[in-house]
């Protein structure tokens, strides 16, 4: 295949660049060799880790967790910390939410997990992006109420930037002696002989609401956390449950559950209240897909050598992590001189494999990589494989009938007329980027012949002026 228009315009960029460094030396050795090609090959740069299958993983205790390459969206199941159930066992707390759905993430970002523990049976609510309420405490022969559980709560950290996305809430704990808690998310608490707490009351914005107490009676369950969200009003039936009532000789109210809450952008959203344990700790169920990776090994091995009008081949395999063959294109890409250029293309074959050719038309040395682009982005990734030089070096003289006149060749050098005695050797001019088109050299070896013509003639004047001295 010829070079097409991108590569002769990254050519002539490329002797451009290298042809203001040439000196009389140089442009001399040129007039008389052609070249040929060397490809010499690198060990390849493989993308991340990735794998074939979804990974889960389940989080109980507040951590973070990193995204890694080639994973491009999360889903969370995300579970509220359940309410206390009071301390002699009447009255049991209410449920945490379960709160499912998923988001989009980049590699790199870190994912920050809030667990929300559950209320306790001795006042003491649960810890967690937005804690439970206190329990109520009793006069008497009465019982304290339970804590509520707090809310667990997934944040999305991108450099100094947060947000969160999911929260499930907490549910109300147990009244003394009285009434259930209330599950998060459903207004379900009981009253026993005083006021049950209100689901997603927001008196206490997120955090739930605490237990009334009683001197001569039991003390009210303490509502579960939830979230209120800014610029919302407290009644709007969002934010922690209210604590129970307490009234005096009576058995106290459940607190209400709290409210779960989910980002705009978190898609499939779906909530499964009344089935977490009363009593229990909440719970992060991470579950992604890492697209596998792959890996571009290029061909050959030794050193391949081609003159002007020869071609240069070179061959590229993909291979994915997950052992399926990738599908997709490789193109040869311009590092140096000139970074970016598109050289040339390819589709790879059933085999995972491209064969990329081009015509030897110039000179010069390039530095190159391969880059694979995924036909489905979703199945592979793409990678690149480790930079390599294409070098154009002389490989031996000219014809003389395709030198300038006066100028010969005679085995690997190239010898100007009324030179010097010792002949000029054809080394490497790898970086020259010489045109060697033969009209050009012919112009070449004119104007090297006319530098030399005119150096001697300067010489044999002041000789002769010497002489008639």
């Amino acid at each position: 295949m010829s070079i097409s228009a991108a590569q002769s315009a990254a050519r002539a960029a490329s002797q451009r660049h290298t042809r203001a460094r040439l000196t009389a030396t140089a442009v001399a050795v040129v007039a008389g060799v052609i070249f040929g090609g060397v490809v010499t090959p690198m060990p390849a740069r493989a993308a991340s880790v990735a794998s074939n299958a979804p990974e889960v993983v389940t989080f109980t205790e507040s951590s973070s967790w990193t995204v890694p390459q080639g994973v491009s969206s999360v889903s969370v199941s995300v579970t509220g910390g359940g309410g206390g159930k009071e301390v002699d066992g009447h009255a049991v707390g209410g449920s945490g939410g379960i709160i499912s759905g998923a988001f989009a993430v980049e590699p790199g970002n870190r994912l920050y997990f809030q667990i929300g523990g559950a209320g306790g049976s001795g006042r003491d609510e649960g810890g967690g992006y937005s804690a439970g309420g206190h329990g109520g405490g009793s006069g008497f022969d009465g019982s304290n109420g339970a804590g509520g559980g707090g809310s667990t709560g997934v944040t999305v950290i991108d450099g100094e930037s947060t947000q969160l996305m999911v929260l499930a809430a907490g549910g109300g704990g147990g009244g003394g002696y009285g009434g259930r808690g209330g599950d998060a998310d459903v207004d379900n608490a009981e009253g026993g002989e005083s006021d049950a707490g209100r689901l997603g009351r927001g008196d206490h914005g997120s955090v739930g609401g605490k237990g009334d107490s009683s001197s001569t009676g039991s003390g009210g369950g303490g509502g579960g956390g939830g979230l209120l969200p800014p610029n919302v009003p407290e009644d709007a039936g969002l934010g922690g449950g209210a604590g129970g009532g307490a009234d005096s000789f009576s058995t106290g109210g459940g607190g209400g559950g709290g409210t779960s809450w989910t980002d705009p952008a978190v898609a499939d959203v779906v909530s499964t209240p009344s089935v977490a344990y009363p009593g229990a700790s909440g719970s992060v169920t991470l579950t992604y897909f890492a697209v596998p990776e792959t890996t571009i090994s290029v061909a050959p091995s030794s050193v391949l050598t081609a003159g002007l009008g020869s071609s240069i081949i070179v061959d590229a395999v993909v291979v994915s992590s997950s052992g399926a063959t990738p599908t997709g294109a490789v193109k040869m890409v311009m590092v140096y001189p000139v970074a970016g250029v598109q050289l040339l293309s390819g589709t790879l074959d059933a085999a995972g494999k491209v064969t990329l050719e081009f015509t030897v038309e110039d000179i010069g040395l390039e530095t190159v990589n391969l880059v694979f682009t995924p036909a489905d982005a979703t199945a592979y990734q793409s990678s690149v494989s480790a930079d390599f030089q294409i070098v154009k070096q002389w490989a031996g003289p000219l014809p003389d009938d395709a030198l300038a006149p006066g100028v010969s060749s005679q085995g690997d050098t190239v010898i100007p007329a009324n030179g010097p005695p010792d002949s000029v050797p054809v080394s490497r001019l790898a970086e020259s980027g010489v045109d060697v088109r033969p009209e050009v050299l012919l112009a070449t070896g004119a104007l090297l012949v006319g530098i030399v013509l005119f150096f001697g003639s300067k010489v044999r004047r002041r000789r002769s002026v010497h002489g008639r001295r």
